[in-house]
């Protein structure tokens, strides 16, 4: 009985961080395809060794959505990852 509690109250801390990322992560990276945040997120990229060259491609916009579709990204594939391994589970 005590076992059966301990784990459900591990998967619902999981559950919450996990999909309390997913929500950080998909709000934080919708912002990045507004104006308002492609110039505020500017001098931390621009200024950057590793993500600079990427303002002279696609300029500030488009630098800044790609970080977007990135962060996003990575949000949907927390929940891709959450649904496999639920899936997986359910057949071992």
């Amino acid at each position: 009985e005590h076992t059966h509690a301990v784990k459900r109250i591990r998967a619902l801390g999981l559950n919450l961080l996990r999909y309390g990322l997913v929500c950080l992560l998909v709000t934080i990276g919708s912002f990045k395809f507004f104006a308002f945040e492609a110039e505020a997120i500017r001098p931390l990229g621009s200024n950057s060794p590793f993500l600079g060259w990427l303002y002279g491609m696609f300029g500030v916009r488009g630098t800044a959505a790609l970080f977007g579709v990135t962060e996003v990204l990575g949000a949907a594939l927390f929940t891709a990852a959450e649904a496999l391994a639920a899936g997986r589970e359910k057949t071992s």
